[in-house]
């Protein structure tokens, strides 16, 4: 079987490039452009300060940028990665061109940053040849916008509440008065191992009511793994990492979603922060070196 590496002028997958010298194209994302017609150049810099134009196929764009393929070469990006200035400044380059495609209404499928085609034809051919597969992928999208949220909580604070709200606790803790140093060890192990299970039932039934709560407003949702280990009682804890796909229809219902009042019984010391719009990052699943 032919690999994609062996054809000629190969070149759609992270870090690919041309064959030999000349520019490769750096995408950024591909839009649909039947309804919202796109500028030839984007008014924006790119990653490395490159220009940001668009090539056209079959009612669709790719952004792209052109660039000396060695600087977006597989060992050229493991190199850079290390140097957090230059990841830095180009990845807020990549995402400064999406933030004016999204402001400007374009339904985007961002493409990962550090991705390369070998030139503008080839770019042509992958719009061309997958059309239905972007298409798909942007009527999933359309009208939407991802945000992003995180329920943390002060472990200390949450911690104190379920202690003193535990009966059966408060006696223990009472009764320790007179033990044995022995006993009284064994009694606070016990109090303290009462209190953690008590803290973490009520802090997930919490997190399972918000992202329940927002799922049903959001048009898709995704969920981000936490740190392990439990609450920390010296530091903020994430209950959850999560991204929502919002309908702009919908969007004033989200955030009243995220503030609604938590009901009797809550935790103090819990915190909610959105970020957003985004483009969909967490719901395309376009990898363009994939589809070569």
């Amino acid at each position: 079987m032919e690999r994609d590496e062996d054809r000629p002028g190969a070149g759609a997958r992270n870090g690919g490039g041309s064959q030999g010298g000349g520019e490769a194209s750096y995408v950024y994302a591909v839009v649909e452009v039947r309804d919202v017609p796109i500028p030839e150049m984007l008014p924006c810099a790119g990653v490395i300060g490159a220009p940001v134009y668009a090539v056209a196929s079959q009612g669709l764009a790719a952004i792209v940028s052109p660039v000396a393929p060695e600087v977006f070469s597989a060992e050229a990006l493991e190199a850079k990665l290390h140097e957090l200035t230059w990841v830095a400044a180009n990845a807020m380059a990549h995402q400064e061109v999406l933030a004016w495609l999204l402001t400007r209404r374009y339904t985007i499928a961002p493409v990962r940053f550090g991705t390369l085609c070998s030139d503008p034809d080839h770019v042509r051919t992958v719009l061309t040849r997958h059309a239905q597969h972007f298409v798909q992928t942007l009527g999933r999208v359309e009208g939407a916008t991802e945000w992003g949220l995180k329920l943390s909580c002060d472990g200390h604070a949450v911690a104190e509440w379920a202690k003193s709200r535990n009966v059966q606790a408060g006696r223990m803790t009472g009764g320790v008065v007179g033990m044995s140093e022995g006993a009284a060890y064994f009694a606070h192990k016990q109090l303290e191992q009462r209190v953690r299970k008590e803290t973490a039932h009520l802090l997930g039934a919490h997190a399972r009511d918000l992202h329940t709560r927002l799922s049903s407003v959001a048009r898709a949702a995704v969920t981000h793994p936490v740190p392990a280990g439990g609450v920390r009682r010296d530091g903020p804890t994430v209950l959850l990492h999560a991204a929502y796909l919002v309908a702009d229809a919908s969007v004033e219902a989200f955030h009243a979603a995220v503030c609604t009042k938590p009901g009797p019984g809550a935790p103090p010391g819990i915190t909610c922060e959105t970020t957003g719009p985004w483009p969909p990052y967490n719901f395309v699943n376009t990898v363009l070196e994939e589809l070569g």
